[in-house]
């Protein structure tokens, strides 16, 4: 592994299944949790809210639907480091923080039910 990198580093996306990935997507309504963008503006990752590096698993609720412009300005920083640097920028935090409890509190059976559904077409 990469010095400095979590554990999916150069992985691609097959680091999560398919079916979570767009299960996620969908629970996110395809847009990006920090900034807004709908997927099809931009190209769409999953970020890690804890990330790997600092100990954060895989699962769902440290998942969240992120653009690749946002990810890689997040890098692995902890949330409270992401969200200083947005608050000196002018972002609305306290409105992206609600977005994220929110969606992550969600149960991901529903979204990965119809995500399954949708890649078995």
């Amino acid at each position: 592994m990469a010095r400095g990198r979590g554990g999916n580093a150069g992985k691609g996306s097959s680091w999560v299944r398919k079916d979570l990935r767009w299960a996620i997507y969908l629970r996110d309504e395809f847009r990006c949790l920090y900034c807004g963008i709908h997927m099809t503006q931009c190209v769409m990752t999953l970020d890690h809210l804890k990330s790997r590096s600092r100990g954060g698993s895989n699962k769902a609720d440290n998942l969240v639907t992120c653009c690749q412009p946002c990810n890689a300005r997040k890098k692995d920083r902890t949330p409270r480091s992401w969200y200083a640097d947005l608050r000196k920028k002018g972002w609305p935090v306290k409105d992206i923080q609600a977005k994220i409890r929110r969606n992550t509190a969600r149960d991901i059976r529903p979204y990965r039910a119809a995500a399954k559904a949708k890649l078995t077409e």
